[in-house]
């Protein structure tokens, strides 16, 4: 990251103001500076560098009205706040809004999912002046509203990815007929978890991928493992990346940050921006991540094997137990071991069932 100062944005809105915090030197530092104070739209902030490479704009609707706000915002001091009224909107309350830039940062869409028509807006949008002009509008991507749901680009920037509380749309925004275009790329598998995994806000990670989490209280993320590919065989993977705590609704919020430098705006070799690996459930038997493990770890059981799952048991070399747990009322598919009182050794994960079936997974604590 550049020293110069680059704007974290938060995508609260507190008692109507909007705050700011910096970046410096790889280390944040929270300065609650207030930068405007108006009635804003909560949770759906974007922001774009400018095109002098040091100054952001960031666009947020009023609350209750066809009134966009850009917003320029330098280092150290707010330079302009634009006011801008779009014409032939109707008049409604934003708070439901989802806003995101293009990856070239040439076009700003917003995503509504409590109104029918004129759910999705494209806007073109000028990073010199912070202009927005409205190109068109599309209907909601189903009959019925979704109070939930999310939006995102893929990193080329030609489909958009519209999310529902159960389905995952995908628009061609280079095709002469986007509308047309709109294709369904997942339908909710069913997976409940503790809550029904359903769809909800959406994040392009670094790595180019798309990742998705649920309205609902989780331990999963879902990806789009290909966001540029047309269609299904941009391989959405439902439930897949398990998480170490429960989440809803939040997002992480990542403004194009390589824009106007020469880099790309990610890099599809990378495998997760995190350290937590993509691990699916077993089909059948168990899973142990990370393995090996030094603290905390995770044993993934097979839905047909927690069924039946009784206790479970870690023993050493010798058969000796070490730690045991009771899953006789356990109903979820991940559970946490803390590894880090045993020696560094080899010892195997036991999970013995009401009729007496055992799976075992070997397990090395380092």
């Amino acid at each position: 990251m550049q020293n110069t100062g680059i704007i974290l944005l938060n995508q609260e809105i507190r008692n109507d103001i909007l705050y700011r915090s910096d970046i410096q030197q790889n280390s944040v530092q929270f300065i609650n500076k207030e930068i405007a104070r108006d009635t804003f739209a909560f949770a759906c902030i974007a922001a774009i560098p400018h095109v002098n490479q040091t100054d952001y704009w960031i666009v947020t609707p009023h609350d209750s009205s066809d009134i966009y706000f850009s917003i320029h915002l330098g280092p150290d001091s707010l330079h302009q706040i634009l006011k801008q009224y779009i014409p032939g909107l109707f008049r409604r309350n934003h708070n439901d809004w989802f806003g995101k830039f293009s990856p070239d940062g040439t076009l700003y869409i917003g995503y509504e999912g409590t109104y029918l028509e004129q759910s999705i807006k494209v806007f073109s949008f000028d990073r010199s002046t912070g202009l927005l002009s409205l190109l068109y509008t599309l209907p909601h991507p189903e009959e019925e509203t979704s109070f939930v749901g999310g939006m995102e680009f893929s990193p080329s920037g030609q489909y958009l990815y519209i999310s529902t509380w159960d389905t995952i749309y995908q628009y061609d925004l280079k095709s002469q007929d986007v509308l047309f275009s709109k294709t369904i790329v997942a339908i909710w598998d069913g997976f409940t978890g503790s809550f029904p995994c359903t769809f909800n806000a959406m994040q392009r990670g670094p790595d180019c991928r798309i990742y998705i989490n649920s309205p609902n209280s989780q331990k999963y993320l879902h990806v789009i493992m290909h966001p540029d590919v047309k269609g299904p065989d941009c391989e959405v993977r439902q439930h897949e990346i398990p998480l170490y705590y429960y989440h809803q609704i939040s997002m992480p919020y990542f403004p194009n940050y390589r824009l106007g430098t020469g880099e790309p705006v990610c890099d599809s070799t990378l495998f997760l921006p995190t350290s937590i690996p993509v691990v699916s459930l077993p089909e059948e038997g168990l899973r142990i991540w990370p393995n090996p493990a030094s603290g905390d770890c995770r044993v993934m059981v097979a839905p047909e094997v927690l069924r039946q799952a009784v206790t479970l048991k870690v023993v050493d070399l010798w058969g000796r137990t070490v730690l045991t747990r009771d899953l006789s009322t356990n109903y979820e598919e991940v559970i946490p071991i803390d590894v880090s009182p045993l020696k560094p050794v080899v010892y195997f994960v036991r999970v013995i069932g009401r009729n007496g079936a055992r799976w075992v997974e070997r397990l090395v604590v380092d």
